[in-house]
C-alpha cells in the first residue's frame, strides 16, 4: 500500500523548490501567490525499540561521546553502554532517558519542535526477591553413619525410605556444626519407595496418627499411613482408622480404593480442611483384597451444608439439588429459598458425570472435603438422579469384588491389541476382548459382564455388554518409576498403575520381553502390543518403557498394558537403581534451611523449588551442568508435568562442583528462564535544544482507541471470555452482565512499568464513569492497586490500594476526575497500576476510565488536553 501522506509530502517539498528557483526571476512571485514556507512535521509516535535498536543505540557516536564524558579515565560508563547492545536493556549505568534521544534524532531527523515520542524499551528488572534466599547454598552428602544412626541396629538399609525422610533435619543438626539463620544446604541422599524387609520390617516404623495430623491446624511435618478410601481427578481420601485427611496431588491420582500407602509430607489448610500438598512423598505398601464404601452417608439439607462450610471436616455424606454442568465445572443448585450456597463436585475424571444428567435434579453420595461460603466441595462416589438407585458399580469396587455380573461406566485410559483397561478414578479394570477393536484412550463406555480373575486381577470377559456413550480428555497420571527392586517385589504384590521402567527389549516372535538389569527372577512383558507401537529396530537396546502395570504370569513377568516404548537416555538408564547400588549412591536430592534452632526442608509459597538430583548429572557424564538453559528446562518439565501458565520455580544445581547456586524460571508453555529485563514506557519530546526525556511525564493515556499498554488478567470470568474492552469513545470499560445474568468475575487492568526511580512527587489522575452497582459503594467492587513486585502473575505479587478522592455518582454516563492520587511512597520504584473489577451475583457494573496521566506534581496540572 502506498504511503498517500509521503508522497503528498514529497509533492509539496518539489514544488516548493521549484517555486524558490522561479523567485530568483521574479521577486514578487511570492506576494503574487501568498504561499506560507513554514511547512512544519510535529510527529506523534508510539514505538518500541526491537532487537537491533539496541545496538544501534550502543553504537551511535553520540551516545559513545556521552557515556566517554562521564568517566573518561576508567570508561565505566561506555562500557555500560556497549552491553547495552548485548543485554538488550537499559540500567542505572545506561539509563535509556540519556541514550534514546539521539537514537530518536537518527531516526527522525525531521522531527520539528513539539514532537512527541513514547517509547518502550526493556530496563534491567532484579530477580524475585525470594531469589535473596538463595545466595550462599552449601552441599552435603548422607553416609553409612548417617543411614546408622536412622535406621539403628535391627535394620541394615543404606538408604532412607518414605517413613525415614524426616530423619534428615536430626542428622543434619549433628552434621552442620554451627549453621546460621537461614543457611541453606542442598543434601544428596539413597532413597527408595520400598521400607527393609530385611533385619526388620516396616511395621516398626512409627507413624502419626491422621487425628493428630488434622488437629494441628498450623500445620506440620508428618508421616502416616493408612487407605486410600475416596479417589477424585486431583488427589485422593486417605483413613488411617483414627480420621481422613485429603491428599492432593494437583494431577490424576496413580492409586486406587483399597490402597494402602504412606503419605510424608508438610501439611495446610485449603478450603477449610488440612491436607497434605503435591509434593508430598508416597509410596503404596500393600492392597487390599476388597473395599466398600460407608453405607451410612449422611443425609444433608441446604441448611446442613451452610453449617458445614462454617467448619468443615472430611465427611461421608449425601445431597440433592439441580446438577448444572459447565465446562469443566460441575456444580449443584440446592434450591433453597434464601441459601446462595452451591454443592460442587470436585475434579471428577472426565466423562464419568454423564452429560445427559446437566439440568436435572440429582443427588450426590461422596465425601465432603471442605468449601467456602459459596461452595460445598464433594469428592463424588455416586450422582444419580433423584429418586433412582445407581446404575453403576464403581470400577474400584468392582476391581476389588468376588467374580459375578457387574456394570461399570468409565473412561477408557489405555488399550493394547485385545482389549483395553478402564477406569473412572476410583480403580481400573482390565475388558478382554480377545481380538481387534475400534476403542480408544478417552472414549466413555459402559461394560456389564461376568468378572473372573486372570494375573491376579479381576476382569470383564470377551463377552460382555460394551457401549461407547461419550468423548472425554483422559489425563494419564504421573507414572510411578519402577526400580529393579520394586519390579521384584511386584510379582508377590502386584498392583494395577501407570508405570515406567527401563531394560533391554528382547522382541522373540509375538513376544516383547524387557530384560532387567541386576535381576534374574523378573522381567517386563509388553501385553499384545497394538500394532506399530514396539519399533523393531529398538530389540536388543536399552528402552523405557510406560503403561499401565496389569498383573504377573508364570510368576516372572510383569505385564504391561504399554502406551510408549523409546529408545533409553543415559538418565533413565542411571535412574534403573539395583539393589546394590540403592545401598551405596545417592539418588535423590532436597534444600534444607535453618530457622535458628531446627532444619527444615526449604519450602516457599511463591515459587516452585526443586533441586537437580544426582542422576541428571549422571546423565551428563559430569558433577556440573554448564549450560543449564538447555538442561533445566527439560528437568523443570518432568519434576513439574501439570505446571500452569505463570508458574514460577527456582531451580538449585551445581554450577561447578560441589557449588549449588539458583536459578529463577517461569512457565509459558514452555519453562524458560526469568529474563532480566521489563518492559517500561518513557515519553520523550523534541524542544528548540534537542529531544529530551519529559521526565515530569512518566505515563499519559487517553485509552480512547489506545490500549496504552494495559494489559487484562483475569482471576475469574464466570461464563465469560472476557471482561475489559478497548473502545474508541469511553477508553477501557469493563462489565460482567450477560444474557440477562450477573456473572461472577475477578480481572485485572495492568499497566506497563512505570518508572519512578527519579520521580520527586509524583501523582496520578484519571477519569472514571460507572452505573449499575445496585446502590453498593464503588470500592466493593472497583479498586486502583500499586505494585512493586508485580512479575507477570497478579496472585503471587503485593498490591496495595490507592485511595480515591471522587467517585462519579453512577447515575449517567458524564466522566467524572477522581481528583489526584499521592504516589510519592512508590518515587524510587519501578511500579505498576492496575484497575481491579469485581462482580458477582448482586451487582455486575459497567465501569469506565480513561485520560490516566501520571506526572510530577509540580509540572502542569492535572488535565490531559
Amino acid at each position: 500500500m502506498f504511503n498517500k501522506g509521503k508522497i503528498m509530502k514529497k509533492t509539496i517539498f518539489a514544488s516548493i523548490a521549484l517555486l524558490a528557483a522561479l523567485t530568483a526571476c521574479n521577486d514578487d512571485y511570492n506576494d503574487q501567490f501568498n504561499i506560507d514556507s513554514t511547512i512544519t512535521d510535529v510527529k506523534n509516535i508510539t514505538y518500541t525499540l526491537q532487537n537491533a535498536d539496541y545496538k544501534s543505540v550502543a553504537d551511535n557516536s553520540t551516545n559513545k561521546e556521552l557515556a566517554l564524558a562521564k568517566d573518561p579515565e576508567n570508561q565505566s560508563f561506555l562500557t555500560a553502554l556497549t552491553q547495552v547492545g548485548t543485554n538488550k536493556y537499559f540500567n542505572d549505568d545506561a539509563p535509556a532517558e540519556d541514550y534514546i534521544p539521539a537514537f530518536l534524532a537518527n531516526k527522525y531527523p525531521n522531527a520539528d519542535t513539539g514532537s512527541k515520542f513514547t517509547v518502550t524499551f526493556n530496563s534491567f528488572q532484579p530477580a524475585g526477591t525470594f531469589m535473596a534466599d538463595f545466595n550462599t547454598i552449601s552441599e552435603t552428602e548422607l553416609t553409612s553413619d548417617d543411614y546408622k544412626t536412622v535406621w539403628g541396629e535391627n535394620i541394615t538399609a543404606s538408604y532412607l525410605s518414605p517413613a525415614t525422610l524426616n530423619k534428615i533435619p536430626v542428622l543434619l543438626k549433628s552434621k552442620m556444626k554451627t549453621p546460621a539463620t537461614g543457611d541453606k544446604v542442598v543434601v544428596n541422599y539413597a532413597y527408595s519407595s520400598v521400607e527393609p524387609s530385611t533385619g526388620g520390617s516396616s511395621s516398626e516404623v512409627t507413624y502419626d496418627k491422621v487425628s493428630d495430623v488434622i488437629a494441628n491446624t498450623a500445620g506440620g511435618t508428618y508421616n502416616v499411613k493408612g487407605e486410600v478410601i475416596g479417589t477424585y481427578g486431583r488427589g485422593f481420601i486417605l483413613n488411617d482408622g483414627t480420621a481422613s485427611i485429603l491428599v492432593y496431588l494437583n494431577a490424576t491420582a496413580n492409586y486406587s480404593v483399597g490402597d494402602v500407602v504412606t503419605v510424608s509430607g508438610t501439611t495446610s489448610k485449603y478450603s477449610g480442611i488440612m491436607q497434605f500438598p503435591a509434593n508430598s512423598e508416597i509410596s503404596l505398601v500393600e492392597r487390599k483384597t476388597s473395599f466398600a464404601y460407608p453405607t451410612n452417608a449422611t443425609a444433608m439439607s441446604a441448611a446442613d451444608l451452610v453449617s458445614y462450610v462454617a467448619a468443615p471436616t472430611v465427611k461421608y455424606a449425601k445431597f440433592s439439588g439441580k446438577l448444572k454442568i459447565s465446562g469443566t465445572y460441575y456444580n449443584i443448585e440446592l434450591g433453597a429459598e434464601g441459601v446462595t450456597l452451591q454443592g460442587s463436585i470436585s475434579y471428577p475424571v472426565g466423562g464419568v458425570v454423564a452429560s445427559e444428567l446437566n439440568d436435572k435434579n440429582v443427588t450426590v453420595t461422596g465425601y465432603l472435603i471442605g468449601g467456602s461460603s459459596k461452595y460445598a466441595n464433594i469428592m463424588a462416589t455416586s450422582i444419580v438422579e433423584q429418586g433412582t438407585v445407581a446404575e453403576y458399580e464403581p470400577v474400584g469396587v468392582v476391581a476389588l469384588s468376588s467374580a459375578g455380573a457387574h456394570k461399570v461406566r468409565g473412561v477408557v485410559a489405555a488399550t493394547y491389541a485385545k482389549g483395553f483397561l478402564v477406569t473412572d478414578g476410583t480403580g481400573n479394570i482390565l475388558v478382554y476382548l480377545n481380538k481387534a477393536h475400534e476403542y480408544k484412550q478417552g472414549d466413555v463406555v459402559t461394560v456389564s459382564g461376568t468378572t473372573s480373575k486372570y494375573s491376579g486381577f479381576m476382569q470383564f470377559p470377551a463377552t460382555s455388554e460394551i457401549a461407547k456413550v461419550a468423548d472425554a480428555t483422559f489425563k494419564v497420571p504421573a507414572a510411578r518409576a519402577l526400580t529393579t527392586e520394586d519390579m521384584e517385589a511386584y510379582l508377590t504384590a502386584p498392583y494395577v498403575a501407570y508405570v515406567t521402567y527401563t531394560g533391554t527389549l528382547n522382541i522373540s516372535g509375538n513376544y516383547y520381553n524387557i530384560i532387567v538389569d541386576g535381576s534374574t527372577t523378573v522381567q517386563g512383558s509388553l501385553s499384545y502390543p497394538n500394532e506399530g507401537l514396539v519399533d523393531a529396530s529398538l530389540n536388543g537396546k536399552k528402552v523405557t518403557v510406560t503403561g499401565y502395570a496389569i498383573g504377573v504370569s508364570s510368576s516372572k513377568f510383569l505385564n504391561t498394558m504399554v502406551v510408549s516404548v523409546a529408545e533409553a537416555t543415559t538418565a533413565a538408564k542411571a535412574a534403573m537403581i539395583s539393589r546394590a547400588a540403592t545401598a551405596v549412591t545417592p539418588n535423590s536430592s532436597a534444600l534444607y534451611t535453618y530457622d535458628g534452632s531446627a532444619w527444615k526442608e526449604y519450602k516457599n509459597s511463591d515459587v516452585k523449588v526443586a533441586v537437580v538430583d544426582p542422576s541428571v548429572y549422571t546423565s551428563l557424564g559430569s558433577t556440573s551442568i554448564a549450560t543449564p538453559d538447555f538442561v533445566l528446562p527439560t528437568f523443570l518439565t518432568n519434576k513439574f508435568p501439570y505446571a500452569v501458565e505463570g508458574n514460577k520455580a527456582v531451580v538449585v544445581y551445581n554450577k561447578k562442583a560441589n557449588t549449588p547456586v539458583a536459578a529463577e524460571y517461569e512457565f509459558n508453555g514452555v519453562w524458560a528462564p526469568v529474563t532480566s529485563s521489563v518492559a517500561t514506557t518513557v515519553t520523550f519530546t523534541k524542544e528548540a535544544t534537542g529531544i529530551s526525556a519529559n521526565m515530569s511525564v512518566f505515563l499519559n493515556e487517553t485509552f480512547l482507541g489506545d490500549e496504552g499498554g494495559f494489559v487484562a488478567h483475569n482471576v475469574a470470568l464466570g461464563a465469560l471470555s472476557y471482561v475489559w474492552t478497548n473502545t474508541t469513545s469511553y477508553g477501557w470499560k469493563a462489565s460482567a452482565f450477560l444474557n440477562n445474568t450477573n456473572n461472577v468475575t475477578d480481572s485485572y487492568l495492568v499497566s506497563p512499568a512505570v518508572n519512578l526511580k527519579k520521580a520527586v512527587a509524583p501523582i496520578m489522575t484519571f477519569d472514571e464513569a460507572h452505573r449499575y452497582l445496585n446502590n453498593a459503594e464503588p470500592t466493593k467492587y472497583f479498586e486502583i492497586l500499586i505494585s512493586t513486585d508485580f512479575k507477570g502473575d497478579v496472585s503471587t505479587c503485593t498490591w496495595s490500594v490507592l485511595p480515591v478522592e471522587n467517585w462519579s455518582d453512577g447515575s449517567t454516563w458524564d466522566f467524572v476526575n477522581v481528583g489526584t492520587i499521592d504516589l510519592n511512597a512508590y518515587k524510587g520504584n519501578v511500579v505498576y497500576v492496575a484497575f481491579r473489577y469485581k462482580s458477582d451475583a448482586d451487582a455486575a457494573a459497567t465501569w469506565e476510565v480513561k485520560n490516566l496521566k501520571i506526572y510530577e506534581k509540580e509540572s502542569e496540572g492535572g488535565s490531559n488536553e
